[in-house]
């Protein structure tokens, strides 16, 4: 099997992923232009400052750029799985975040015609959808023949890559929690700390297969020219060691500010958050008072009825029944 080289300057220079970060750039500017993001937005539950704010947004996409044009790129796609994985986590756990801590604070877009659009993407960023989206993806993509097929495939290979991507933006769209206005409900921390420990079981079991597997399982990669003198199966076995490091390594630095926050006092969001469930306790806490019986009402007493002398006739009512007429025995 005939050996392999790189280079620093082994770059991909893809003009898709150039004029896919100008574009998202150009969006950065636009959210900014419009008031959408501004130095006055309340950035101290992410501990952020404006400026840091757009520092986050800006490594965020630098990943996404490296990920994709740099020689990781290049020789994921033509030598090493490890290599190839150490790119699907920096699309799928590393970049959102930080992209998404770039948009930290922004206004509610649910304005005019985005009503609509804004309660789709709520319900796909639900943090158990999101969760269930996220896992989904990342085996789906990792079982062998789509692996393949994709890396034979340039169209299929591009569409992994931002399917990848926007499995991540969705999932760490809830624990970021970027966004605040009027009817937006922050996530509760203890959703954020259950749904990451949740989203990091599948991982870590599929990065142990691939540590453990007796065989290599992507015959792309065992027809691969070798690199560096790494095995096949060697490969597949620091692919599945970067999946663990990259995805743990980005889940505690996720989880340790979520967690501490739990412990600072009172955080604003939390109770805002818990305002539903805090109304309902305080009514099945409330005892319920018994209704007293209303008091009987007295009716005013009538007219009195005219009394009879004993013996006299009964009256009887007058040809047009309005009243009744006395007898004239009766009026003596």
């Amino acid at each position: 099997m005939p050996a392999a080289s790189v280079s620093l300057t082994d770059w991909s220079f893809d003009p898709s992923i150039y004029a896919g970060v100008a574009f998202v750039c150009a969006l950065y500017a636009i959210a900014h232009r419009r008031g959408w993001l501004s130095s006055s937005d309340d950035l101290r539950p992410w501990g952020l400052t404006p400026r840091s704010r757009v520092l986050m947004f800006a490594i965020g996409v630098l990943v996404c750029f490296v990920a994709l044009e740099s020689p990781i790129d290049y020789i994921g796609d033509n030598y090493l799985n490890a290599i190839h994985m150490v790119q699907h986590m920096l699309l799928m756990v590393v970049a959102p975040p930080l992209v998404l801590l770039g948009i930290a604070g922004a206004r509610s877009p649910a304005r005019g015609w985005m009503r609509g659009p804004w309660r789709i993407w709520t319900a796909i960023t639900n943090p158990w959808t999101a969760l269930c989206l996220f896992t989904a993806t990342m085996w789906i993509w990792h079982y062998p023949p789509w692996y393949d097929a994709a890396l034979y495939n340039d169209t299929l290979h591009a569409f992994e890559h931002l399917t990848l991507l926007a499995a991540g933006l969705v999932f760490f769209w809830s624990v970021v929690d970027p966004i605040r206005g009027e009817g937006i409900r922050p996530v509760p921390s203890w959703t954020k700390l259950v749904t990451m420990s949740l989203a990091g079981a599948p991982c870590t079991a599929l990065a142990f297969i691939f540590i453990v597997a007796p065989q290599p399982f992507y015959s792309f990669y065992v027809a691969a020219p070798r690199l560096w003198g790494i095995s096949a199966l060697a490969d597949q076995q620091l692919g599945g060691v970067a999946m663990l490091v990259l995805f743990h390594l980005t889940m505690f630095s996720a989880i340790t500010p979520v967690f501490l926050r739990m412990f600072r006092g009172s955080p604003e969001d939390d109770e805002r958050a818990l305002e539903p469930l805090s109304a309902l306790v305080r009514a099945l806490a409330q005892p319920a008072t018994p209704a007293l019986p209303s008091p009987a009402r007295e009716e005013a007493p009538g007219p009195a009825a005219p009394s009879r002398q004993p013996g006299a006739p009964l009256p009887t009512l007058s040809p047009q029944g309005a009243a009744p007429a006395l007898s004239p025995a009766a009026t003596d």
